[in-house]
């Protein structure tokens, strides 16, 4: 026997024997599970590489195994005088448990839609009770196509479109002439021409891979829109001031910039360095916090200088509304209510990363630290879209 054929045999013993100590371990408190490991056992001697050596251990263990076998494995014969056993109504209780994890796996149906934004919810006291996640999407999405007067005349750049959802609502709802979406991620592009082409919608809403900082790249031509919108996602651009510039140059004369967006209040600082907190600490836990979120800590602008930053890229008209109000106690809200109500199906390390959002947000919204806002300017009529800012 070769030295390869040895050591292959010596390894299958050794897993064979552990394999048989772990099944007496289980044999008083899961027999089914014994039999299992038992029978895993015996299994490797038999459909591995064939030895006389593997062909000697498989035929004792055998025997051994035989009568462990006779004792577990059910029988040919149902003898319906036996009483069920302690096993059998576990196996029963599990399968029919309303609690049990298998049955709301069976009711859950896979998502059409893949919305991922922080949402514009009702207070808790007003909150329908079908009121999720898609209609908080919606209803931001729909705040910011009124917010820039979106209708069927314009031509409309969205950037940081994610999945397509909000694209498929603009099309749908205010019927602009085309729609083009930007988006970075290779396989929300996929998604969202998937999302797209499944509600028939592809003769007037296109998706492409791009960046927001490099729009006239990202659009493939020298096209100019009516409309550039960013619905909660500028935060995220490298950076959000050279978005806005590159926004700007691809708007036609009259144009209409519109975003959802985070800032810091005029006061953040001094919050955040009140007695409560040390100085140190709360700059380090806020830079950690924008590196956790993907932010540049750049565009943590407050609303005074996130103003001057438009006014400098050549927009005028700049209205800026916050709304942190109908934002970040529903988005806690609802993480912490699906959260619950998916525990049966779901890990809680699926969570945390969503808890933690939640409690951040929560947590610098209630402290006035950031707002979550609106915004609206227009490109003036007298300058031209593609010369630079």
């Amino acid at each position: 026997m070769s030295v390869g054929r040895v050591l292959i045999a010596s390894v299958v013993l050794s897993a064979q024997l552990e394999l048989a100590r772990r099944a007496v371990v289980a044999l008083s408190r899961d027999p089914a599970l014994a039999l299992g490991l038992l029978s895993l056992a015996a299994w490797g001697s038999r459909t591995l590489p064939g030895t006389a050596l593997l062909q000697a251990i498989a035929a004792p263990l055998g025997a051994v195994l035989a009568p462990i076998r006779a004792r577990f494995s059910p029988s040919t014969e149902p003898d319906a005088s036996r009483p069920a056993s302690a096993m059998d109504r576990r196996l029963m209780f599990d399968m029919y448990d309303i609690q049990s994890s298998k049955r709301a796996l069976l009711n859950l149906r896979p998502p059409t839609e893949t919305w991922m934004n922080f949402g514009l919810w009702p207070s808790a006291s007003a909150l329908p009770p079908s009121y999720g996640l898609r209609e908080a999407c919606e209803a931001l999405a729909t705040l910011l196509a009124h917010t820039v007067e979106l209708n069927s005349q314009d031509t409309l750049l969205d950037v940081g479109c994610g999945c397509g959802d909000q694209d498929v609502l603009f099309a749908k709802t205010f019927q602009p002439k085309s729609i083009l979406g930007v988006e970075i991620a290779p396989s929300q592009v996929a998604q969202a021409q998937c999302h797209i082409q499944r509600h028939g919608l592809e003769s007037n809403v296109q998706v492409v891979q791009g960046s927001a900082v490099d729009l006239a790249a990202s659009c493939r031509a020298a096209r100019q829109f009516s409309v550039v919108l960013s619905l909660d996602s500028a935060y995220h651009y490298a950076l959000r001031r050279d978005f806005v510039h590159e926004a700007f140059r691809v708007l036609q004369p009259t144009g209409r910039l519109g975003l959802v967006d985070i800032c810091v209040t005029d006061s953040w600082q001094e919050t955040l360095c009140s007695p409560a907190f040390s100085a140190r600490l709360s700059q380090i836990m806020f830079r950690l916090g924008c590196k956790a979120a993907a932010i540049p800590l750049a565009n943590m602008v407050s609303q005074t200088e996130y103003a001057s930053q438009l006014s400098a890229a050549g927009f005028e008209d700049v209205h800026i509304r916050d709304i942190s109000d109908q934002v970040f106690e529903g988005f806690a809200r609802h993480i912490e209510t699906t959260a619950e109500q998916l525990a049966s199906v779901t890990r809680p390390l699926d969570w945390i990363g969503f808890r933690l959002a939640a409690r951040l947000m929560r947590f610098l919204g209630n402290k006035r630290v950031v707002k979550f806002i609106v915004v609206k300017s227009v490109k003036p009529a007298t300058r031209s879209g593609l010369t630079g800012p």
